[in-house]
């Protein structure tokens, strides 16, 4: 898709990506294990209003930690009421991680 064309938009299903979502994390569950070990907290992230500008080079990149997606998920975890869309965005992060090879925690044999 060219940088320039605005008019483009997708639909997405939630039924559809808790779908993906299940089958992923069950596949690697079944295949892994349930546990994981990050071994790097910091990264690199672009910040929202240059995320999907590329037509533009971000002018800055921002630090984020794995430590503070998973506390704040936490937090918000423990009142539904504070539940905010704003979480997938640090539960991605969390599954970017996983995804970009996480170690498995095995057990002591």
């Amino acid at each position: 898709m060219a940088a320039d064309d605005s008019t483009w938009s997708m639909e997405i299903d939630l039924e559809e990506l808790r779908r993906f979502a299940d089958i992923l994390l069950r596949t690697v569950e079944e295949n892994e294990g349930r546990k994981y070990i990050l071994d790097e907290d910091d990264f690199w992230s672009v910040p929202p209003d240059a995320l999907f500008d590329i037509a533009h080079e971000p002018n800055e990149l921002d630090i984020g930690s794995l430590a503070w997606s998973h506390e704040f998920l936490s937090s918000m975890m423990q009142d539904i009421d504070d539940v905010l869309p704003y979480g997938l965005v640090w539960l991605a992060q969390i599954l970017t991680a996983l995804g970009l090879g996480a170690s498995p925690v095995r057990p002591d044999d």
